[in-house]
């Protein structure tokens, strides 16, 4: 009899004191979906079914004011129901019970449904059932949660309370009750209310592993999975509902920052969700804030930082370099949001390193050339957005292909200038420009089809003189997967520019992170190429020093002294 209004239970209520061998009543009222209404004597309709139904074993108030008051004297409120219903006044009832109603059992519940009750109803003293669902306890919302489990409105509200639990970091069996809020969010895809409170709960679940072992993370490898599985879901059904949005947003980004490897267990999916939000930002299908089309493009930077090869390619066949371009030209139009402009061109950045298909795709299928113009001439001030741009540029550079569409008067007079430009000692913008210009320059005098413009010899001697003037030590943003882009230019036969550019990089990237590269000079057969060049007649001296720098830094590296255990009598004067 759940969700039927109190006036027609009550006048009904000599028919279902009828029922003597009743065992289960339900009388439980959803006030989040109508309005709702108060039983006109709470305590003596209640005491009437608990006197008529001597079987019952499950009885659910939830949603009502049948608790009656909060605090009464026991033997006063018993005395005065005895009176109510024409009970002998001898007769003994030994149930303890905080809700008056109830005083007539003459056994324990087996079940009592509290949530939602007028009074405080599940957080009193003596409460007569063996399991109770209400909001005042853990265990009372894990139970409500299990037990309203085909009731969505109801799970909604339950999951609200559960919300603040996570939110002030009380909860103690958090992974138990984030399986139950999957199970409600599973079961009821569409309800969006629901997915939006449920969501909320499993971002705290996330926050949740940030200093779990990888033991613990193990056992818990198909629970995060379905986590993952169950936020997409959401997103997906939801697309056009900015605060689902924003949770699935901010939950994946948790995922990644303390859990960044149980992503991959369903890298399609997180991919494709995250390209349909923002297309249809970009289609204008829906509104939301550009925090989220910030996030989203954030997210799926992270996703694409975290993978290479095949899923690399995927990124890019799903759609991702349309999209980023269609954004890029989109706050071009406006001329505003650089901040959302720059993470595009990262994503771009990110999608095509060591990714030919991705590199033609963006050249070739989005006119990506006239895009890298149209924002260097808006924003050439924007110091990290250009650095992203020649990134970019520098992964179309390395593929052989694709170079002749960089070898281009007007390109080449933009790749000059930004060679040259140095603010605050920082080199990152030339550093990205003279990778771009080093692998044009590596394809020979033959492949120069501009001469007639600008002169090879003399883009070759800028990129010589700009080098040396960059700081050896000076700290780097890029991060190399892989050095062979680079150790491809150690060509002796090259040309002087784009060798010194090669060294200059080696010589950096293994003085300021011996660690990584280093091991990549060594584990890629680098210093074959590096020895050649030391010991080349064709190379300049500064070249020379520089392949020698590195070498000396890999073998410094390699041939640390070993620390020894030095006596006290051992000769030496300190």
């Amino acid at each position: 009899l759940y969700d039927i209004l109190p006036n027609v239970i009550e006048s009904s209520i000599d028919l279902i004191c009828c029922l003597s061998t009743l065992v289960v009543l339900d009388l439980s009222f959803n006030r989040r979906i109508q309005e709702s209404q108060n039983y006109s004597r709470p305590t003596i309709t209640l005491a009437k079914l608990i006197r008529s139904l001597p079987k019952l074993l499950s009885l659910d108030i939830s949603g009502t004011n049948l608790a009656g008051a909060f605090s009464f004297d026991q033997n006063e409120e018993l005395n005065y129901i005895k009176k109510e219903l024409s009970i002998d006044e001898n007769e003994n009832f030994t149930i303890q019970s905080s809700i008056a109603g109830l005083l007539l059992l003459k056994h324990e519940l087996e079940f009592l449904g509290l949530f939602d009750v007028d009074e405080k109803g599940s957080a009193r003293r003596w409460l007569p059932a063996k399991k109770i669902t209400g909001e005042h306890t853990e265990q009372m919302i894990m139970t409500s949660l299990s037990y309203y489990m085909e009731r969505p409105s109801m799970l909604t509200h339950i999951m609200a309370h559960l919300f603040r639990l996570y939110n002030h970091y009380t909860i103690q069996n958090p992974y138990d009750a984030g399986k139950l809020v999957m199970d409600g969010m599973e079961k009821h895809l569409y309800d969006r209310s629901l997915q939006t409170s449920g969501s909320a709960c499993l971002y705290y679940v996330v926050d949740l592993f940030q200093n779990e072992s990888d033991i613990m993370l193990e056992k818990y490898n198909n629970y995060l999975k379905r986590l993952l599985i169950t936020i997409l879901n959401a997103m997906n059904a939801h697309l056009q509902h900015s605060p689902m949005i924003r949770n699935g947003l901010l939950t994946i980004s948790r995922m990644q920052m303390h859990v960044p490897n149980h992503i991959m267990s369903a890298f399609e999916q997180t991919v494709i969700v995250l390209i349909k939000f923002i297309q249809l930002y970009l289609n204008e299908c829906v509104v939301h804030e550009q925090i989220l089309l910030h996030n989203a493009l954030s997210v799926l930077n992270h996703v694409a930082c975290s993978v290479d090869g095949q899923e690399k390619l995927f990124i890019g066949q799903a759609g991702a370099i349309e999209t980023a371009v269609g954004i890029i030209r989109r706050f071009l139009i406006k001329k505003t949001s650089c901040e959302i402009v720059e993470v595009a061109w990262t994503l771009l950045w990110n999608i095509t390193d060591e990714t030919a298909e991705n590199c033609r795709r963006f050249i070739e299928d989005n006119n990506g050339l006239q895009t890298f113009h149209d924002c260097l001439d808006l924003w050439s001030d924007k110091r990290d957005l250009v650095r992203n741009m020649l990134g970019l540029l520098g992964n179309v550079a390395e593929v052989k292909e694709l170079r002749h569409y960089l070898v281009n008067p007007s390109h080449m007079e933009k790749f000059r200038i930004l060679l040259k430009r140095s603010q605050d000692n920082e080199i990152e913008i030339p550093y990205n420009c003279g990778g771009v210009l080093a692998n044009i320059l590596s394809d020979g005098i033959e492949a120069w089809t501009i001469s007639s413009s600008i002169e090879q010899h003399i883009v070759n001697q800028e990129i010589y003189d700009s080098v040396q003037t960059w700081d050896l030590r000076r700290q780097r943003t890029i991060n190399y997967r892989s050095l062979a882009p680079i150790l491809r230019l150690l060509n002796e036969n090259y040309s002087t520019g784009c060798i010194m550019w090669a060294v200059w990089a080696m010589t950096n990237l293994t003085t300021v992170l011996p660690e990584k590269y280093c091991t990549l000079v060594r584990n890629e057969n680098g210093e074959p190429l590096l020895s050649q060049i030391l010991h080349s007649d064709k190379v300049s001296e500064p070249i020379r020093n520089l392949a020698q720098a590195t070498l000396a830094n890999v073998q410094r590296f390699y041939d640390a002294p070993v620390p020894m255990d030095i006596g006290p009598n051992d000769g030496l004067e300190i």
